[in-house]
């Protein structure tokens, strides 16, 4: 975010720059017209002119200067708080309470923090958020918070803050199924489903086999809160780069048939993801696609599974 903050400082101050260099061309267009006029004049009225055309010179140097010192000045601030930089997590207390939200979207305070201002990238507030952050380093949440925060799914739900209903009839008129391959990170996991969790969707949750015991209780626990997430009915374990990575998606995608047959469209994500659009701008972009397919394909691979299955025939 800084480097936004800095692009759009640094372009503010380029046109402040570029006004006074306009008025300074402007100034010396007058000042020069002027020297012209009063040529056929006293020379002293002349050498007082062309004083007077140097001096401006310099006082356009030093404005100049001194703006150019300013975006320094605040380029070095954010590179030293920069360093600093951390991210928070969520609090393990699990203190929030449901008697204030009115609304289906989830809302979340931050105390002393202006998110509005923050995301339209005032100076300050990104400033004070990046001293927030090095203030309150990241906490690492043990895979055994997870399991007793969902031993109550009610409560787990609504401090979690999980979107529980449909937040647009189109949206809820067009269930998508995801499947998420993972092997660690609980907390990213959940954060994760955070995101993408909509009641009318489907989930399947696959767990590598090799995985940690705590990390199979904790996505469990977490699974069992929702009618709309379940684990794979079957876990391998995944190798990267063999067969087992597309074995993984192949039970998820057989289970979430067997499940229901509403969903519109199969979306297979890992557990290091993490969505850059909106469930509502997902279903429009699928909508537009109107049955067809989005995966990624190239000359070069087809040629190589050719050439891959004539060796096998050989």
């Amino acid at each position: 975010m800084s480097c936004c903050v800095l692009y759009r400082i640094h372009m503010k101050t380029e046109r402040i720059l570029l006004l006074i260099s306009g008025a300074a061309v402007l100034s010396l267009i007058g000042l020069h017209s002027i020297h012209t006029f009063l040529s056929h004049n006293t020379e002293g009225s002349v050498t007082s002119l062309n004083q007077q055309l140097l001096t401006d010179c310099c006082t356009m140097k030093e404005i100049r200067s001194t703006l150019q010192s300013e975006f320094k000045q605040q380029d070095y601030v954010l590179d030293k708080v920069s360093k600093n930089l951390t991210i928070t997590t969520w609090n393990t207390s699990l203190s929030a309470s449901s008697s204030s939200y009115t609304v289906h979207i989830p809302y979340v305070n931050v105390p002393q923090v202006n998110c509005v201002a923050l995301f339209n990238g005032d100076i300050h507030e990104v400033i004070q958020a990046r001293i927030r952050q090095a203030k309150f380093p990241k906490q690492t949440v043990s895979d055994e918070v997870y399991i007793d925060a969902a031993a109550d799914c009610t409560q787990y739900i609504i401090q979690r803050r999980f979107t529980m209903h449909p937040l647009s009839n189109e949206e809820a008129a067009f269930p998508l199924a995801f499947s998420i391959i993972m092997f660690r990170d609980v907390g990213l996991f959940e954060r994760l489903l955070r995101a993408i969790y909509r009641q009318q969707n489907f989930y399947c949750i696959h767990v590598d086999r090799k995985s940690p015991l705590t990390v199979h209780r904790a996505v469990h626990a977490i699974a069992s809160c929702f009618s709309n997430v379940f684990i794979a009915p079957r876990i391998v374990n995944v190798l990267w780069g063999s067969y087992s990575v597309l074995e993984a998606e192949l039970i998820c995608m057989e289970a979430l048939l067997s499940y229901s047959r509403k969903w519109r469209y199969f979306i297979n994500l890992t557990g290091q993801e993490f969505p850059l659009k909106t469930n509502w701008d997902i279903v429009k972009i699928l909508k537009v696609l109107n049955g067809a397919n989005n995966v990624e394909g190239t000359v070069k691979r087809l040629l190589t599974c050719v050439m891959y299955f004539l060796s096998f025939l050989s």
